[in-house]
């Protein structure tokens, strides 16, 4: 039986395997909007910081970077709480030297995933 997938290319069997779901979701946005990078930046509770979790067109270098709450565009919403856009052009410590980047947070009540 062949599988059913949706507009974001994701098949019920990728519910089952939550990176490989986080990859195609990342795939997509990239495909549907036109973005150069895309990533899941996860929290560790241990470290107290963000780490890539899944990443499209991200270099090895950057996946192994780890980001402090408050610093650059993804650390201040994982600080904060709140999603928030800026031009790379002005702001350091984003995942790309020009355009803009976005980034929102998840969280599960009132903790930050």
């Amino acid at each position: 039986m062949k599988q059913q997938r949706n507009a974001l290319g994701v098949g019920s069997s990728d519910l089952a395997l939550p990176q490989r779901f986080v990859r195609k979701i990342l795939q997509a946005v990239q495909k549907h909007f036109g973005v150069e990078r895309a990533a899941l930046y996860l929290f560790n509770p241990n470290l107290g910081d963000l780490e890539i979790d899944q990443a499209v067109g991200v270099t090895a270098k950057w996946k192994e970077r780890r980001v402090a709450l408050g610093q650059g565009v993804v650390g201040w919403v994982g600080s904060r709480g709140e999603a928030a856009r800026a031009d790379l052009r002005k702001t350091a410590g984003g995942l790309g030297r020009e355009g803009s980047e976005m980034a929102a947070p998840l969280s599960e009540g009132e903790s930050l995933v």
